[in-house]
């Protein structure tokens, strides 16, 4: 029992930030994990930590798949950390490198994210920034958004690797007493933001 719950442990990675590891007790091989806040709160600041903490502390290979931002941007933006350096951005065989490699492409799905990772040998660590720009398949806002965690969570176990996934929540969570985020506030932001796209592209043809 004890060597089982030391194998376990081992198994798990450290965020970097001792009190996040105490809370959730590290991070499982097949964990999908869901950073979520309203926008402007440094979601993809603090993945970018967690991205340069794995790959320059434990020497693990790091996919940042960003929806939004073009790689030139998180590149620069990961270069203004002090532990990285070009050398951490770039392709690395040695087993005690670390490495983080930046993919930009706002019309990605789960399934392109599956070959990528794939063809690319494997990661230890994968970051999805964000939630909401990923391409769902469904009738409705709630289908899709049940089948896109379905799919992060197969992808997961399928890649032997941990997902973060990074979320937009609304801003009405302000007016809570509480002020404690749901689930369903996951969907609320994602439908507003398929609602914008399509009154976007409608705009831009008519």
């Amino acid at each position: 029992m004890v060597h089982s719950m030391e194998a376990e442990h081992a198994n798990r990675l450290s965020t970097g930030f001792s009190a996040l590891d105490d809370c959730i007790g590290g991070i499982m091989q097949d964990n999908v994990i869901f950073l979520a806040a309203r926008p402007g709160m440094g979601k993809t600041a603090f993945a970018l930590d967690i991205a340069v903490q794995l790959a320059t502390k434990e020497a693990k290979k790091v996919a940042f798949f960003s929806l939004e931002d073009s790689k030139e941007r998180i590149t620069a933006r990961l270069l203004k950390r002090k532990l990285c350096s070009a050398s951490t951005l770039g392709e690395s065989s040695s087993p005690d490198t670390g490495t983080i490699t930046v993919y930009d492409n706002p019309k990605l799905d789960i399934r392109a994210i599956r070959e990528i990772v794939t063809a690319a040998g494997g990661f230890d660590f994968i970051i999805l920034d964000y939630f909401q720009l990923l391409s769902f398949s469904g009738k409705n806002t709630s289908a899709r958004i049940e089948r896109a965690m379905m799919e992060i969570k197969a992808a997961a176990a399928e890649l032997h690797a941990p997902i973060m996934v990074l979320s937009q929540l609304p801003r009405s969570i302000e007016r809570r007493k509480d002020r404690r985020p749901r689930v369903q506030d996951i969907s609320c932001t994602a439908h507003r933001r398929m609602r914008f796209v399509r009154s976007w592209r409608c705009r831009l043809w008519s």
